[in-house]
C-alpha cells in the first residue's frame, strides 16, 4: 500500500498576466500496474496535467512581476506544502483539506534553499551559503511562541555549518567542469535525514556534515561527499537511503548508517531503460517518495530545433515536458534488492517550467 495518493507538481505560468504558478495534483496510482508483471512495456505514454488545484500569484507587481516562489514539503505524509517569496513571506497550502493559512515570515529570504523535512519541522538552508552571518539557516517549528504564553509556528534561527567561519571560504570559489558548466565546490550538492534527529549535507570542497536537531550541534563526517546528488529519501522497509547518484543522476541506493570514515559506497545502481529520443536534453530529475518502497521518479526534458519563420528568419523552437516513472524497489530472495519499473507519462509543459515536485 503507498502512503500517497498524490504527486503534486507545481508549475510557473509566466506567459500569462498575471503570472502564477499552479499546482497539479496527480493520481500516483495512475503510474503503477494493478498486477506485478515480469516484465513491463518501455514505451512512453502521453497524457495531460490535471487542472490545476490550486493557484498561487506571483508575488511582485505588474508590469515588472520581480520576484519568485519556492515550494516546499512539510511533514512525512508531505500534504502540507510551504511556499515561500522572495521576501521571505511564507504562505501554507494543506492539499488535503485545501485550505490555505499565513505563516510567519523568514528572519532573511533564501537564495536557492534546499529544504528538509524533519519529524513535524521545515528546515531551510541557503544551498550556497556566504560569509558567517545570522539567519542562513532556520526551522519553521511548532510550538510556544516567543515572548508569548500560546502556542504556534515560527521560524527559529540555527547556527550555519562550521566550515563558513574557515578563513579559507569563499562563496565566490568557482571552477568549470569538462562541459564549460561553473562547478561550486561549496555548494550542498546532497542532503539527507538519517536517524531521528540527524540532518546531513555534504560538499566537494568541506565535505559532509550533520546537525542535530535535538542538541543544535554541528559534527563533521568526513572530508568525502555523499554519492548523491540532491535530496535523499530514507525507506524504513530496505533500511536504506535512496536517491540520485552524483556522477550520472541515475536512481540509486546506499547505507548511511555505516561506521566507516571512508565514502559510503552506493549499494545498488538502477537504469530507468526509458529508451529516450537522442535530441531529448535531460534538465533536473525529483524524487518523491510513495511509501511501501514505491517511488515515482520525475524527469524535465528539453528540445530544440531551428524553424524558419513566415519573414524568413532563423530561430530556436524549444519544448519542455517532464516524464513521470512509477518505480518499486523490493528485496528478492536470493536475489537481493530488485527495482520493478512500471508506467511511464510524458506530460508537456507548453510553455510553462516545473518549479517543484512533491
Amino acid at each position: 500500500m503507498m502512503s500517497r495518493r498524490f504527486v503534486h507538481v507545481l508549475v510557473s505560468n509566466i506567459i500569462g498576466r498575471p503570472c502564477t504558478y499552479t499546482l497539479h495534483s496527480i493520481n500516483a496510482s495512475s503510474f503503477f500496474y494493478p498486477e506485478r508483471l515480469s516484465r513491463f512495456a518501455a514505451t512512453i505514454e502521453d497524457d495531460l496535467l490535471p487542472q490545476p488545484a490550486m493557484s498561487f500569484y506571483h508575488p511582485g507587481s505588474p508590469p515588472e512581476y520581480y520576484g519568485s516562489m519556492d515550494f516546499m514539503p512539510l511533514g512525512r505524509n508531505r500534504n502540507d506544502i510551504v511556499g515561500v517569496d522572495h521576501r521571505g513571506r511564507t504562505i501554507l497550502y494543506d492539499t488535503a483539506v485545501p485550505a490555505v493559512r499565513t505563516m510567519p515570515t523568514l528572519h532573511v529570504p533564501k537564495s536557492f534553499p534546499i529544504s528538509i523535512a524533519a519529524g513535524d519541522s521545515l528546515y531551510v538552508m541557503n544551498s550556497r551559503l556566504g560569509p558567517p552571518q545570522q539567519h542562513t539557516f532556520e526551522a519553521l517549528v511548532h510550538g510556544p511562541l516567543p515572548d508569548c504564553c500560546t502556542h504556534g509556528w515560527f521560524w527559529r534561527s540555527l547556527p550555519p555549518p562550521p566550515y563558513v567561519y574557515n578563513p579559507d571560504y569563499s562563496e565566490d570559489d568557482h571552477e568549470y567542469d569538462d562541459e564549460g558548466d561553473i562547478f561550486e565546490p561549496y555548494e550542498i550538492r546532497a542532503y539527507a535525514v538519517v536517524g531521528d534527529s540527524q540532518i546531513w549535507i555534504s560538499t566537494a570542497a568541506a565535505g559532509t556534515y550533520s546537525f542535530d536537531t535535538a542538541s543544535g550541534v554541528w559534527s563533521k563526517h568526513g572530508k568525502w561527499s555523499l554519492p548523491f546528488r540532491g535530496g535523499v529519501e530514507y525507506v524504513p522497509e530496505h533500511k536504506l537511503w535512496f536517491g540520485f547518484s552524483s556522477e550520472d543522476r541515475r536512481f540509486c541506493a546506499c547505507d548511511l548508517t555505516c561506521e566507516e570514515e571512508e565514502q559510503p559506497s552506493l549499494h545498488k545502481v538502477w537504469e530507468l531503460d526509458l529508451r529516450l529520443p537522442q535530441d531529448w536534453i535531460p534538465i533536473k530529475p525529483y524524487l518523491v517518495p510513495l511509501g511501501s518502497g514505491k517511488f515515482c521518479v520525475v524527469q524535465l526534458f528539453t528540445t530544440s530545433e531551428v524553424v524558419i519563420s513566415a519573414a524568413g528568419y532563423r530561430c530556436h523552437k524549444s519544448e519542455m515536458f517532464a516524464v513521470l516513472t512509477g518505480v518499486e524497489v523490493e528485496n528478492v530472495d536470493g536475489m537481493g534488492l530488485h527495482m520493478i519499473k512500471h508506467k511511464s507519462k510524458r506530460y508537456c509543459l507548453d510553455g510553462k517550467f516545473v518549479r517543484q515536485v512533491i
